[in-house]
């Protein structure tokens, strides 16, 4: 029929052609090498230009809003907060269902409480709209940063592997050292430097968080003079705010604790506190304030620790960066930065997992080569034509670089899984090429150069086919516009990419790199003899 009429048409010419290329590769041998290695020299300066991330942010068609007022405020408070976010992120066109969840923050570990809140917001489909959600997330913030009363934090939803969310992902550092107070003040001279990065929004501590807190001191020597002991004090306040256990009621089999404590309605306020009346064994009762200090701070609602040592943790949001970008820019930044004896900070453990996680997986590349390398010398018994095959190595991963900085993908966790993928199919080609060009030197006594120029055009047909079939298969997954399909375009970019520029290197570079090696083989054995 005429459609394969034309394309064996096709095929011939691209046979023809490819003969013509290889005879005046293989006479130009210099000239190819030159090309073929300034190209791997690409692979090194391009990696400068490629951003870097643990994994790329997805469009999931959805936006979430927290909502946190300051500790212990009203449900009614909240509300209000509430129903003005609402009603300003409303009039974005993209929007189209809002839910709202009072008293909790959105995440579904925590407790709920009147002073937080978490709105969902579901927006167009992907393919109808042409603003990213991240891009919608960043336009929401800026309507509802100026509502006083409340700290408002947007992020655009989507599948953040490794941080253990499914929100916006972020760079956060941890500072360790042994006093609060001056991690407290480190915290917050490294927000505001971490807060001018460009890309970069919404820098906060972990130690933002606070809640009013009352802090008794007992004045030992005023009690003394009362012949009241520091246990007494706690011991009567207790019993005043949380209550004690005086006896048990049975009723129907069942035991109930009896627990006195003073009237909730009579401890509303510090002066209530103040007022607590501790007996003396004189028989008077002396007010709380006589004999102890009531001071009344924000202290932070959790402190945490990593082997026993204190750390607070500086974070900021990403705002077009990609997150390896922020993190050399914060590093950087502190690299020279005065830490006090005893005081040290470091990329948070889940800022880290990139950095982990790619070198592991070039240990992974590095040993697959290696075992790949060792299968072929066992195949070919023989360590030169393996070393032959994996010349076009570098040339699948500068492919697979540009690939990624033409598009403007990232170098991710998928992608360098899809390098490692694109290396085994290039080895591939280059053993069917090989083999065959070895085949014609054993059994038809052929010259090296007459066996290169053989093989080359004879296997030009299932080296194409293997290329296209992969390429055209990973075609849809590179182009896609659904949601969450961010997660493995990097793969399909690199691994198609890296593919079209190293069947070139494989039809035209390895059979140069075959014959020289071939040249320097023959040259050495007649030395020898």
């Amino acid at each position: 029929s005429a459609p394969f009429n034309f394309l064996g048409f096709l095929i011939k010419k691209l046979e023809s052609g490819y003969k013509k290329t290889l005879l005046a590769a293989l006479k130009h041998k210099f000239v190819t090498l030159a090309i073929t290695i300034a190209l791997t020299g690409l692979t090194w300066y391009s990696m400068r230009y490629v951003p870097q991330e643990f994994m790329p942010p997805t469009d999931e068609s959805a936006v979430t809003i927290s909502v946190s007022l300051p500790k212990g405020s009203l449900l009614e408070e909240t509300n209000k907060i509430v129903d003005e976010v609402v009603k300003r992120v409303g009039v974005v066109p993209e929007v189209t269902t809002i839910t709202a969840n009072l008293g909790g923050s959105g995440d579904m570990l925590s407790s709920g409480t009147s002073d937080s809140a978490s709105i969902n917001i579901t927006l167009l489909p992907k393919q109808e709209r042409t603003k990213s959600s991240d891009d919608i997330a960043r336009e929401m913030s800026k309507m509802v940063q100026d509502i006083p009363g409340a700290e408002i934090a947007v992020n655009a939803a989507g599948f953040a592997m490794g941080g253990g969310s499914f929100s916006e992902s972020g760079v956060s550092i941890d500072i360790k050292g042994p006093e609060l107070g001056t991690l407290t003040e480190l915290a917050n001279d490294m927000k505001t430097k971490m807060a001018t990065i460009p890309g970069t929004r919404d820098a906060d501590t972990s130690i933002s968080d606070t809640s009013p807190q009352a802090t008794i001191k007992v004045d030992r020597m005023k009690a003394s003079t009362y012949g009241i002991s520091a246990a007494t004090v706690s011991s009567i306040v207790n019993t005043a705010i949380s209550g004690t256990v005086a006896t048990t009621y049975k009723m129907d089999g069942d035991e109930l604790d009896i627990r006195l404590r003073q009237d909730k309605n009579k401890l509303d306020y510090i002066m209530d506190l103040q007022n607590i009346l501790i007996p003396a064994p004189s028989g008077i009762n002396v007010p709380l304030y006589e004999i102890a200090e009531i001071k009344l701070e924000n202290l932070p609602v959790s402190i945490n620790r990593n082997n026993q040592t204190r750390y607070v943790s500086v974070s900021v949001k990403l705002d077009g960066r990609a997150a390896g970008d922020v993190q050399k820019d914060i590093e950087a930044m502190f690299a020279n930065y005065p830490m006090p004896s005893n005081y040290t900070w470091e990329l948070s453990q889940s800022s880290s997992q990139m950095n982990e996680a790619f070198g592991s997986l070039g240990l992974a590349l590095l040993m697959s080569l290696l075992l790949v390398y060792m299968i072929m010398a066992a195949q070919f018994e023989s360590l030169i034509y393996p070393f032959i095959i994996m010349f076009a190595v570098p040339i699948s991963l500068t492919g697979g670089l540009a690939g990624l900085f033409i598009t403007g993908g990232t170098l991710s966790i998928t992608s360098y899984l899809g390098l490692i993928m694109a290396i085994g199919i290039v080895l591939n080609n280059g053993i069917v090429l090989i083999d065959y060009a070895n085949l014609l030197r054993r059994e038809r006594d052929k010259t090296p150069f007459e066996a290169i120029s053989i093989a080359g055009p004879v296997r030009l047909r299932p080296i194409v086919m293997s290329t296209l079939t992969t390429t055209l298969g990973l075609l849809p997954l590179m182009i896609s516009n659904g949601e969450g399909s961010e997660m493995m375009a990097g793969l399909a970019t690199v691994v198609i990419f890296g593919l079209i520029l190293s069947t070139f290197v494989t039809l035209l570079f390895v059979p140069v790199v075959y014959m020289a090696f071939n040249n320097l083989k023959s040259r050495l054995s007649k030395k020898t003899a």
